[in-house]
């Protein structure tokens, strides 16, 4: 249509190239190499069951940037602005627990076997 919008939300946009991003991935790892480096926040929003496998098969993301995507909160999922925190304080506990995994990989891989043992 000709309507005057900004076409579809900020999180639908998201998404969509989460699931092209995903696609490409699975089809050609190589092909996707560039763009991995928006995969672990994307993968961690969208589609987080997904992301182990993906760090764990993924060449072309920084190591940091991927922890820092499974440690925070904030910037990954406040694409709309809209906050839940009516749960007590060990909701980031909770959060950061649901990603252990993905933390100990990622802390092992970087040589901070010490953190990884505290996670």
């Amino acid at each position: 249509g000709s309507g005057s919008g900004s076409g579809p939300s900020r999180d639908a946009a998201r998404e969509a190239l989460c699931a092209y991003l995903r696609a490409l991935f699975a089809a050609d790892e190589d092909a996707s190499e560039p763009f991995q480096g928006r995969m672990p926040e994307l993968l961690r929003e969208f589609y987080p069951d997904e992301l182990m496998a993906f760090l764990e098969r993924g060449t072309g993301y920084d190591l940091r940037a991927a922890l820092s995507a499974c440690e925070g909160d904030d910037d990954v999922r406040a694409g709309g602005g809209e906050t839940v925190t009516t749960v007590t304080t060990s909701t980031s506990q909770q959060r950061s627990s649901r990603f252990a995994s993905e933390r100990v990989y990622l802390l092992g891989r970087i040589g901070e076997t010490k953190r990884a043992l505290e996670v």
